[in-house]
């Protein structure tokens, strides 16, 4: 079973989504006697999404994707005030905390 300590309470858990790879480490427990309460997810294990609006559509995909963000929707909408291949708007909004596995939509002049 993969488990790792709760520093706060020295406590074995169930790791969660955003533990470090290098505090992971694999135990064998008797049946019934194993973890059973995952780690808790502090506020700032959670990303900044950055604001991708009013770019290229290239260079927003570029720093979606090196921040680890794979699961974008681009939506063509055509928007007379910004040029064309360039992001309207993002949601959710960016610069707040969210998730690598949440969906990111992401509009674009065509």
């Amino acid at each position: 079973l993969q488990v790792t300590t709760n520093p706060e309470t020295g406590e074995l858990c169930i790791p969660n989504r955003f533990t470090p790879f290098d505090q992971i480490s694999l135990m064998e427990f008797r049946y019934g006697s194993e973890p059973t309460v995952q780690a808790p997810i502090y506020p700032e294990d959670i990303p900044i999404l950055p604001n991708v609006t009013l770019m290229p559509v290239s260079e927003a995909n570029n720093i979606l994707y090196q921040l680890g963000y794979i699961n974008v929707e681009y939506i063509n909408e055509r928007y007379g005030e910004v040029p064309s291949g360039y992001t309207i708007r993002q949601d959710p909004p960016g610069d707040l905390p969210v998730e690598r596995i949440r969906k990111i939509k992401v509009w674009v002049n065509p």
